[in-house]
C-alpha cells in the first residue's frame, strides 16, 4: 500500500517543528491529533490545531509562525488534505495503524494518544454539540451517540497505553483473543464520528448563514484535566 504524500509531508513538518519545539508531538500523535480535531463539528483553524500540536499552549502557533512564515501555509494544506483523504477512504487508519501481535504496535498507541489529547483540548466542544442534539433532536439514531462516543474513548484511551491499561483493569485481558474485532471497531469508530463532525458541521454551517449567527454558541478550548 502507497502511503499519501501527507504522511511525507507530516513528518517533515513535525521534524522542522521539534527545532523550536522539540516536546511537540510526535507524527503520529500528531496524525491523530489531527482527524479528532476535524471530527468536531466546529470550525477549528489550523493555528488552533497547530497550538495543541505544538504544546497545548495559546498562541504557540504565533510564536511558531513567527519564526517559520512559510510553515503557515503548508500546516493549513497539510490537514485539508487530511480530510480530503478521508471523506473518501476509510481504510487508510485501519490499515496503516495495526496491531503487534494481540496488543497496539507502538505507532498505533501514540496514534490513539494523540486523538485523545485533541479530545480533551476540543472537550467543552463536544459537550456543547451532544446537549445541542439532545436539546433540538429527536433522531433514535442520535439519542445516544454521545454514550458511543464515549465507548470510543475508552477504547482509544486503553489502546493508547495498553499496559497501563492492563494493570488498572486486568479484564480487558480476556479481550486479547478479540483485538483484532475491537481494532475493527475502534477505526469504525473513527470514522464514523469523522464523518458525523463533518456532515454536522456543514449543516450548521448552512443553518448560520441563514440564521447570520451559529448553531452552536462560541466554546473557548483548551486542554482539561481527563476523564478517563
Amino acid at each position: 500500500m502507497v502511503a499519501p504524500a501527507f504522511t511525507h509531508e507530516l513528518v517533515d513538518l513535525i521534524e522542522q517543528a521539534k527545532q523550536q519545539y522539540p516536546d511537540c508531538m510526535t507524527s503520529d500523535q500528531a496524525f491523530g491529533a489531527i482527524v479528532s480535531c476535524l471530527s468536531v463539528p466546529d470550525a477549528l483553524t489550523p493555528a488552533d490545531i497547530l497550538d495543541l500540536l505544538l504544546n497545548g499552549e495559546e498562541e504557540a502557533a504565533e510564536a511558531y509562525l513567527q519564526h517559520n512564515p512559510s510553515a503557515e501555509l503548508a500546516w493549513a494544506s497539510l490537514i485539508d488534505s487530511i480530510k480530503t483523504y478521508l471523506q473518501t477512504d476509510e481504510t487508510y487508519l485501519h490499515n496503516h495503524y495495526a496491531l503487534s501481535g494481540n496488543e497496539p504496535s507502538a505507532p498505533l498507541a501514540d496514534w490513539c494518544d494523540g486523538y485523545l489529547q485533541a479530545y480533551l483540548y476540543c472537550e467543552a466542544i463536544w459537550e456543547e454539540v451532544f446537549s445541542t442534539l439532545k436539546q433540538a433532536d429527536d433522531d433514535e439514531e442520535l439519542s445516544d451517540i454521545d454514550e458511543n462516543f464515549e465507548v470510543l474513548l475508552k477504547m482509544i484511551s486503553s489502546f493508547s497505553n495498553w499496559k497501563e491499561a492492563l494493570i488498572a483493569e486486568p479484564s480487558l485481558g480476556q479481550f486479547a483473543d478479540n483485538m483484532a474485532e475491537i481494532h475493527d471497531d475502534l477505526f469504525n469508530g473513527v470514522n464514523y464520528y469523522f464523518h458525523f463532525g463533518q456532515d454536522m458541521l456543514t449543516t450548521w454551517e448552512s443553518i448560520g448563514a441563514q440564521t447570520q449567527k451559529p448553531f452552536i454558541q462560541e466554546v473557548k478550548i483548551g486542554r482539561n484535566d481527563p476523564c478517563f
